[in-house]
């Protein structure tokens, strides 16, 4: 056992942290789990911390990296080995390392492509799994801590179960809706340990899922919110790891995600918002959806609840690509409502940017939201978030009945949606809505406290005697 003076040296130290992720807000990424990966390496270096990013080497991230060779990492599949060229580059004081293989990421996509979902994934990730574990494993990266995202990365905590000693391994859940599942046929193309072949392994309804791989071998379990961390523990959150999760739920915690702040936020821009959407300013609130089109997401209930607010003078402006059902659905509410309504059918993280500036409201309906970082880039830039009770959007908005700084409702719902609405152009313009603005402002939205917080759980784990 150590002693008081050097288990506190050990606690002092610096870490070796090396995260393992498909996606990286500033080189390739389609969503909320690249801003976290970002985000988090970046403020843990900042804290001192060596950080380490093993990505995947799509096209897209290879040409705005631009980083050096360093070498190849080969990995043994059953008709041979294959190279990963190993290309690194420094971000932010974070070491990039890019694992390339052209054949499997040389695309114009990260996961599918307008065909839908690439037929290989599961290859794809199986793969650059293993040469991501080989990689964290050897003597130039030698991580204290592997901490994992998703399930693209999930199988590497079981290639790292016969490593010794073997670095702390950290899963981190972003969304339990995409678990990487695929024919348990296909186990000889992993390279797991045969051991890990079965029900308490990685096998789950007879699959092979990475996801629960990952759950099943990490020292600790994350995810984005105490209050996701809870609804996963219910066989509607958690759907069928809920099991697996009851019975790890001493291991797993709820962190809430934060934001990587890159430019001081401005004056507000609503008259510019309006101006660029072709809309006249209105007398009510100018309502802002900034989304994946999506039923998750809750599209459908803002598309039903928001006609009564644009008739009562309100307006709205929605920017987001997905479902092509709520597309069209989009373009009938611009038709029915001209100048009251724009829809923007791409993503432009620019004028997601100026929709935040500009909005007097950024409604987030989700029906089911691990974390959520739109109400978080919200409430930096003074706009209300109008949000459903659920995971991360409850745990980061108070309403404004409660002396809080947004609207909130509870059933997943068009009729609970409008009444939020009504709610928020009733408020629309007094002083308690200037008063909710400031509070919304002053809210701390950035990565400091979440990643000290994955940093007391890292070093709970590296000082346990098991993991030594």
């Amino acid at each position: 056992m150590a002693t008081p003076s050097s288990e506190a040296r050990v606690i002092a130290a610096p870490l070796r942290v090396a995260h393992i992720a498909a996606e990286h807000s500033q080189l390739a990424h389609t969503g909320g789990l690249g801003e976290v990966v970002t985000g988090l390496s970046q403020a843990q270096s900042a804290a001192g911390h060596q950080v380490t990013c093993v990505l995947p080497g799509y096209r897209e991230l290879l040409a705005r990296l631009d980083g050096d060779s360093r070498g190849a990492v080969i990995v043994g599949m059953p008709w041979g080995g294959v190279r990963f060229e190993r290309i690194e580059a420094v971000r932010d004081g974070v070491r990039i390392i890019a694992l390339s293989e052209p054949g499997w990421f040389d695309r114009g996509g990260l996961y599918g492509d307008a065909n839908g979902a690439f037929g290989d994934n599961p290859v794809r990730f199986v793969a650059f799994s293993r040469a991501a574990a080989q990689l964290v494993a050897g003597a130039d990266v030698r991580a204290d801590v592997v901490h994992l995202h998703d399930w693209h990365a999930g199988l590497v905590a079981p290639l790292l179960e016969e490593v010794c000693p073997r670095p702390a391994r950290v899963m981190t859940i972003h969304n339990i809706a995409h678990t990487g599942a695929f024919a348990r046929a296909a186990f000889d193309t992993c390279g797991l340990p045969p051991a890990t072949l079965h029900s308490d392994g990685v096998l789950h309804w007879d699959r092979i899922n990475p996801l629960k791989a990952g759950l099943q071998y990490a020292d600790r379990i994350t995810t984005v919110s105490p209050t996701y961390a809870r609804e996963l523990l219910t066989d509607e959150g958690g759907r069928d790891l809920a099991g697996l999760l009851r019975h790890r739920q001493q291991d797993l915690v709820g962190i809430l995600n934060g934001l990587a702040i890159e430019e001081p936020r401005g004056q507000r821009q609503r008259t510019a918002l309006c101006d660029r959407a072709e809309l006249s300013p209105p007398d009510g609130p100018l309502f802002a959806v900034v989304s994946r089109l999506a039923e998750q997401k809750g599209i459908d209930l803002f598309i039903e609840a928001v006609p009564p607010a644009l008739e009562q003078g309100a307006a709205a402006v929605v920017l987001g690509t997905g479902d092509a059902h709520l597309t069209a659905a989009l373009n009938r509410l611009q038709e029915r409502f001209p100048g009251r309504v724009r829809f923007w059918n791409h993503f432009d993280p620019r004028l997601a940017r100026d929709i935040f500036a500009g909005a007097d409201v950024v409604c987030v309906p989700s029906r089911f939201e691990p974390c959520g970082l739109t109400q978080l880039h919200a409430m930096y830039h003074g706009a209300l978030p109008l949000v459903r009770r659920t995971g991360g959007l409850a745990d980061t908005v108070v309403d404004v009945g409660d002396d809080g700084w947004g609207f909130c409702f509870d059933e997943a719902s068009a009729s609970a949606m409008a009444h939020a609405l009504e709610r928020a152009c009733r408020l629309y313009g007094t002083k308690r809505w200037e008063a909710a603005q400031t509070a919304a402002m002053a809210k701390p939205v950035g990565w400091a406290e979440p990643a000290d917080a994955y940093v007391d759980l890292y070093r709970a784990i590296v000082n346990e005697p098991s993991a030594a």
